[in-house]
């Protein structure tokens, strides 16, 4: 079981799923259909950011750091997986 509460138009679940609830797209905008389209049916990461290197481990691009500025993250597959899986739960 969840909770939810209302908060403006957004609704906030329990286990930190937000969904819009803004107005509804009329069918004939079709400019405006094709962009929420493309935003759903975007990768959570580019594929271009990442990068399998010799030894097996993933070399990550990400935006610089605001403490280190570091502009890359080497990992292990198994903890790159733990890494994105942890921010869709």
């Amino acid at each position: 079981m969840y909770r939810c509460t209302r908060i403006a138009a957004t609704y906030a679940f329990e286990w930190e799923i937000s969904v819009f609830a803004g107005p509804p797209i009329p069918p004939e905008d079709r400019q405006q259909l094709e962009q929420l389209a493309r935003y759903i049916a975007r990768p959570p990461v580019a594929l271009e950011a990442i990068r399998m290197q010799d030894e097996g481990r993933l070399s990550v691009t990400t935006p610089p750091d605001p403490h280190t500025g570091a502009t890359t993250l080497i990992l292990d597959p198994l903890d790159w997986i733990h890494a994105v899986t942890a921010l869709m739960f």
